[in-house]
């Protein structure tokens, strides 16, 4: 029950029974359904074995029904393993009936199944085992055991066998048929039963749970049971916790808190340490990026990198969803900053996705500095990038946001240079046009410091001014999209360097919509 594995081969036949009666009475199904095609390939052996002790459990027990037969069937072939055994006399009535009902003990003469029954009923009477039969007052052994009619029955057919009985007599014995009761074939004596499923009626029954698990706080309370065997075995943390007698206690309850997990992401990972198996698909991006980073607390190390491949492999579509959601994770959460790089690439790439997203003014001041460092951002003119940025300050301030800018105050413009003071100098100022600094000349004027905005008016006035104690940021760069290359495309290449399959060369221009 604790491995899901089994060794049958030295098991003996008497305790290879025993064992399925105890798995049917603790509903063992998966158990059982490998059991028993293990013991009917076995069974001609147990018989030979220890006839008696096999028959006792054959016929006492509802689950070994399907036995019954094909031992009746072994018994006719070899009938001195029962009849024969050292302990026949102490055979259940019940199973020596159904024994001599049987039609195929030809192999024994009618009498001697009679003297075997005579031996088995003496053997019942303790009284009659300490006297000789010859000192019995009455010899006359059939006359005196067997019914009037039969015994006048069994004198007439032997005076004339034309004669039928009058009584009912049973059908002669029948030879037993020669080819073997069982079909042999290959069979893994090594048994292996589907825990997962077991473990999954387990988590889903919640029986038995000593457990009281409680994530989402704020958002969405959500309590799960679970039972303190399964998490210690199956997860590192829950080991550690577990064996530190520091745990929070209700009762006869272990109580864990995990306010940062959302409840759904909980019930992924809690479902996977009682069946070992999870499904990434159909995760969105923020899930997927939740279940990493609960796995990393949870120090389920066997997932993250499967987990890692399929956020890598799905990140386009996940920023396509949410570009904020998921840079905002990614940028706070220590356990996703591998995925900085990528997000960093896709936004100047896709710029729009982010500085176009409903609710891109709730993205972090860190996160947008982060941004306005890039390079690479040249798909955008640089007094767009100062809109955004600007539109973002404002929407930082309440009061800026009532107001007309047309009735601004001093005060206003400080407020909004305090707010976006880190900002301003990841600007690049000296590539943003002598147009487009005069069309915002006065908000240029109010918000950027005196030596800033004197440095670019002489700029414009005179390109080969060069601005003091300023540094000036390089030009931005565009970004060149490559599309996605998969494994499967790997050898094509290979063939394209290679010069031998055109055909995969063309396959590769389909799919990726390339035109010859």
């Amino acid at each position: 029950m604790y491995t899901t594995e089994i060794i049958l081969d030295n098991l003996e036949d008497i305790k290879t029974l025993e064992l399925l009666a105890i798995a049917d009475e603790l509903l063992l199904q998966d158990f059982i359904d490998k059991l028993k095609p293990f013991i009917l390939q076995n069974l001609e052996n147990f018989i030979k074995q220890d006839a008696i002790s096999v028959l006792g459990m054959v016929f006492q027990y509802d689950i070994c029904e399907s036995f019954r037969n094909p031992s009746l069937h072994l018994i006719s072939n070899y009938p001195d393993v029962l009849f024969e055994h050292q302990n026949f006399c102490q055979l259940e009535k019940s199973t020596l009936i159904q024994i001599l009902q049987y039609d195929y003990l030809g192999k024994l003469n009618e009498i001697d199944i009679w003297n075997y029954l005579f031996k088995w009923g003496i053997g019942q009477e303790q009284a009659l085992q300490n006297k000789d039969i010859k000192t019995w007052k009455n010899r006359l052994l059939f006359e005196n055991i067997l019914s009037e009619e039969l015994y006048r029955d069994i004198g007439e057919y032997y005076l004339d066998p034309s004669v039928p009985p009058k009584g009912i007599v049973q059908r002669p014995k029948k030879l037993p048929v020669i080819d073997k009761i069982v079909k042999k074939k290959r069979f893994e004596n090594r048994s292996y039963i589907d825990i997962a499923k077991t473990n999954e009626y387990l988590l889903k029954e919640e029986n038995y749970y000593d457990v009281i698990i409680r994530t989402d706080e704020k958002q969405n309370l959500k309590e799960f049971h679970a039972h303190s065997l399964i998490l210690n075995i199956r997860s590192s943390y829950f080991n550690h916790a577990l064996t530190s007698n520091q745990i929070n206690k209700e009762g006869k309850y272990l109580i864990f808190q995990f306010s940062n997990i959302p409840a759904n992401i909980f019930e992924t990972i809690l479902r996977y340490l009682y069946t070992a198996t999870i499904t990434f698909y159909g995760l969105k991006g923020v899930e997927a990026l939740q279940l990493l980073i609960a796995a990393n607390e949870l120090h389920l190390e066997d997932i993250i990198g499967y987990l890692i491949s399929f956020i890598r492999q799905e990140f386009e579509e996940f920023m396509k969803q949410d570009a904020i959601s998921i840079m905002q994770i990614i940028f706070q959460q220590d356990a996703c900053r591998l995925f900085q790089e990528n997000c960093l690439h896709y936004i100047c790439t896709y710029p729009e996705t982010l500085f176009e997203h409903q609710n891109f003014i709730q993205i972090d001041q860190s996160l947008l500095i982060q941004i306005l460092k890039c390079d690479y951002l040249g798909r955008l003119n640089e007094i767009e990038i100062w809109n955004y940025l600007f539109k973002w300050g404002i929407a930082q301030n309440p009061t800026l946001q009532k107001e007309d800018m047309k009735t601004w105050k001093n005060a206003d413009y400080v407020m909004l240079e305090k707010t976006i003071h880190e900002c301003i100098p990841l600007i690049r100022w000296f590539q943003i046009s002598g147009k487009e600094f005069k069309q915002n000349l006065a908000l240029f004027r109010n918000t950027l410091s005196s030596e800033l905005y004197q440095n670019i008016w002489n700029y414009h006035l005179d390109s080969s001014s060069l601005p003091h104690e300023i540094t000036i940021l390089p030009p931005r760069h565009k970004r060149v999209h490559m599309p996605l290359i998969r494994p499967q495309h790997f050898n094509i290449i290979a063939s394209w360097i290679d010069k031998k399959d055109s055909l995969n060369m063309k396959k590769m221009h389909k799919e990726n919509g390339i035109k010859k």
